[in-house]
């Protein structure tokens, strides 16, 4: 018996889940995009004072993707800091669990700032 194109037994009772969820991923994105961008609006070029802000580019996309992959829940209503966890997962650094909040990006940049103050990188 020859054991060309064989499969031990001991293979076939292993379960193999390619899409088999890591059970704590760590999701890192440079700092400097955790972070809100300022708009402001003009009326023919005269300064207004109507400002807004709203998440990086950058951040937006992992908290959509963050949402779709539900490790997060964000709320069908617009708010800060209204997200939440619910599935355990490390965010540049930070451990979260669930139940606990997923920040804006401007709340983000200033935790990630105070981390950085205390030496805590």
């Amino acid at each position: 018996m020859s054991w060309n194109n064989v499969i031990p037994a001991s293979l076939l009772s292993v379960d193999i889940n390619p899409r088999s969820e890591i059970q704590n991923p760590a999701i890192t994105i440079p700092d400097e995009l955790v972070t809100d961008c300022r708009l402001a609006y003009s009326w023919e070029g005269k300064p207004s004072l109507i400002s807004a802000s709203e998440d990086h580019p950058a951040f937006a996309c992992v908290r959509k993707m963050l949402a779709s992959e539900d490790y997060i829940e964000i709320p069908p209503y617009a708010c800060w800091n209204g997200d939440r966890v619910l599935k355990r997962f490390r965010f540049n650094g930070f451990q979260l669990e669930p139940g606990d909040k997923f920040y804006s990006a401007a709340a983000w940049a200033v935790r990630i700032k105070v981390r950085k103050d205390k030496g805590n990188e």
